[in-house]
């Protein structure tokens, strides 16, 4: 029997991301988003560490609440529902983790901010709003860092690196960390 793993709140590739921020006189990819992407993130530098230091004190509060852990999906989007005769059901669990429930309903609380109420009526737990704002948070400095690995590394002018492009200009916003 497979064991669900507890969430161990890692940002992925975030090594990378703090080599980016601290060594600033290496040169990244090749690749046509390098230079811009480094520019960018120079400039939002000290926002980005700083949101990491915060990040990680959230991080200490909230693995102290382990009893509110539960089985979570990780990525509970319409994309990975379908419709069966007896209902709509998750599909693709490769991303199970033990955690606190906020880390499938970050995101469809954007959608629909009366599933917190829902939730609690159906399963006594309240939703606390500090640990969505934590998954807010979380997948933030994930695109962040991910994207930051992708331009340091070698890499071509594709759909998928101006998707990227687009994606580290949205998430690297030091408006939405705001909380």
């Amino acid at each position: 029997h497979d064991i669900a793993l507890a969430d161990d709140f890692v940002v992925p590739s975030r090594d990378q991301l703090s080599i980016a921020l601290t060594d600033t006189g290496v040169t990244w990819g090749p690749g046509p988003f390098a230079e811009p992407a480094s520019q960018l993130l120079k400039r939002y530098a000290t926002d980005v560490s700083d949101t990491l230091a915060r990040y990680d004190a959230l991080v200490v509060e909230v693995q102290r609440s382990t009893e509110r852990f539960v089985i979570t999906h990780g990525e509970p989007h319409r994309a990975n529902t379908i419709d069966t005769a007896a209902g709509v059901v998750l599909i693709d669990w490769d991303t199970t983790l033990l955690a606190p429930p906020e880390r499938d309903l970050w995101m469809l609380l954007d959608e629909d901010p009366l599933i917190a109420e829902q939730y609690t009526a159906r399963t006594g737990v309240a939703v606390e709003p500090e640990v969505v704002q934590f998954y807010r948070l979380w997948w933030d400095l994930c695109e962040i860092a991910l994207y930051t690995a992708e331009f340091r590394a070698a890499h071509l002018d594709s759909a998928d690196t101006a998707a990227a492009w687009r994606g580290l200009c949205t998430y690297l916003d030091p408006a939405r960390w705001k909380t």
